[in-house]
């Protein structure tokens, strides 16, 4: 997805669905330190944040906070398989190299379930930091 900054500028989103009863809010609240978000203003950078991302297929790899050593101390996602992006969003990514992340979203087939919760205030997000390998 994308999305667009308070200055205009588009950025890289990527929305986090449930993939179990037990990855929900309260999951990522524990885990994280984000904020709620209601779909309105840009959540807070956090560089410690960061999506990993491919650059030999041009794929998504990974979410991993950071520690203050250097090392990853919590992995929130890590990609099954992977999946090239198409140029145009490899490119935002590239020139951004920040990205909107926002979840936990019950269903990802459900038309509008980004904006049911963050309607819901069930909306957690960070803006992280692209780290290309």
């Amino acid at each position: 997805m994308q999305t667009t900054t308070p200055d205009g500028q588009p950025m890289p989103m990527l929305v986090l669905y449930r993939e179990t009863e037990d990855a929900g809010i309260e999951d990522l609240k524990r885990r994280t330190t984000w904020e709620h978000w209601g779909l309105h203003d840009m959540p807070d950078l956090d560089p410690h944040w960061r999506l990993r991302a491919n650059v030999a297929d041009r794929s998504l790899s990974g979410l991993v906070h950071v520690g203050p050593d250097g090392e990853d101390d919590v992995e929130l996602w890590r990609a099954a398989e992977s999946v090239s992006l198409p140029t145009a969003a490899w490119d935002l990514y590239d020139a951004v190299q920040h990205v909107l992340i926002a979840g936990p979203v019950k269903d990802a087939d459900a038309p509008g379930a980004l904006q049911t919760a963050g309607d819901a205030g069930e909306l957690l997000a960070v803006v992280a930091r692209v780290s290309f390998h």
